[in-house]
Order: structure tokens, then C-alpha cells, then sequence
């Protein structure tokens, strides 16, 4: 089973087709999923080009998953709610990473009251209580280059969970520089932090 395909990113210059062409690729490799981000400067146009892509998702078998960063147009998860609702698409959701659900000023008392139909998976990480640069330049590195794995840092990831619905896929988006300079092959990387995450 394939979670997702990713990243679909609604930017300007980047052509309505280009997304169209992931996500048949989703729905050739049966994914649930599409993860969305968007660098439009235009709100209505990220709740237009969204919308567009929800249609194409749900022709496709797939939801469109928004995704909230500080680095993005969308910042938040009030923010990617508000996209998601105004889109009113029944294969529009939000998709909440935790480190980015952290660095935006959330926490885990931020999902309560969400339509539980709006949050399909979540993109599971540990990572310290603060970030070591809190600028946008900081905040990228540290999503590329300093994820921890569950446990290993102080973020509340079992609160988190416990406030996700039950049925919640989850995906291990751990970018670590240490884990892939540990792990050089890819393949032992992904079972070495499988292994991490299911002992957590």
C-alpha cells in the first residue's frame, strides 16, 4: 500500500498539468493520498488552484492533503483548515506534520474540535522543545537535516497521537543528517527507523 505522493506544490509558474501528472502517478501506484503545499501569494488563488485539485484528486481515488509550514503560504493549521473549508471539497484534508504543527505555535490542543474527517494521516517526528534557529533559513534546515526519531527529543508526539482520530495512517518523516550519514543506504535507514518507531 502506497501512503501518498508528494509534493504537489501550488506555486506560481508551476502549471496546473504538472500537478495533474503526480497525481495520476498516485493513482497508477494506488495511493491514498496527495500531499499539497502551496507558495501562492494570493489566498483565493491557493483556494482556487486547491479546489481544482481536490476534483482531480477525487477523479483520480486519491485526497488532496494539505500541508502547513512557516516557509509556506500556508502557515498554520488554522490556516490550511481555512483553505481546506473555503476549497469545500469532500477530497480536501489537512495533513499535520508534527514538527511543523510545533514550529508554527501549535501543539497538540490545537486539534480539538477539528472534523476528524479532515485529518486522514499525520507525518510522525520528535525534534527539541525549540528550535536552534528560529529563522525561515533555520526552520528549513532543521525540517531537511534535524528530525529526531520518537522519543529522542521533547516534542509532545504521544500527546499528538492520542489527539489524532483513531484511524490516522501514519507516516515516519524523519530527514536526519545524522541518520543518513549512520545509515548510508536507504534501505537500512527506513528499517532502522521503523524498528525506532515501533519500539516507541
Amino acid at each position: 500500500c502506497i501512503l501518498d505522493v508528494e509534493v504537489l506544490a501550488i506555486a506560481p509558474g508551476v502549471p496546473d498539468d504538472d500537478l495533474d501528472r503526480i497525481v495520476a502517478v498516485g493513482a497508477e501506484l494506488g495511493a491514498r493520498y496527495a500531499l499539497v503545499i502551496s507558495t501562492e501569494l494570493d489566498p483565493a488563488r491557493t483556494v482556487e488552484r486547491f479546489a481544482r485539485l481536490c476534483e482531480r484528486a477525487a477523479d483520480a481515488g486519491l485526497r488532496a492533503c494539505l500541508e502547513f509550514m512557516r516557509f509556506t503560504s500556508v502557515r498554520t493549521l488554522a490556516e490550511a483548515l481555512a483553505v481546506v473549508r473555503a476549497a469545500d471539497h469532500p477530497a480536501g484534508a489537512v495533513l499535520v506534520d508534527m514538527l511543523h504543527l510545533i514550529r508554527s505555535g501549535g501543539g497538540s490542543g490545537a486539534l480539538e474540535g477539528v472534523d476528524p474527517n479532515l485529518l486522514p494521516y499525520t507525518q510522525l517526528c520528535d525534534a527539541p522543545a525549540v528550535a536552534a534557529d528560529d529563522s525561515i533559513n533555520g526552520l528549513i534546515d532543521e525540517a531537511l537535516n534535524g528530525r529526531l526519531l520518537p522519543g529522542h527529543g521533547a516534542l509532545p508526539v504521544a500527546d499528538i497521537l492520542a489527539r489524532l482520530p483513531a484511524d490516522c495512517a501514519v507516516s515516519c518523516e524523519i530527514l536526519s543528517a545524522a541518520l543518513r550519514e549512520r545509515f548510508p543506504d536507504p534501505r537500512a535507514r527506513a528499517q532502522a527507523i521503523a524498528d525506532a518507531t515501533r519500539a516507541w
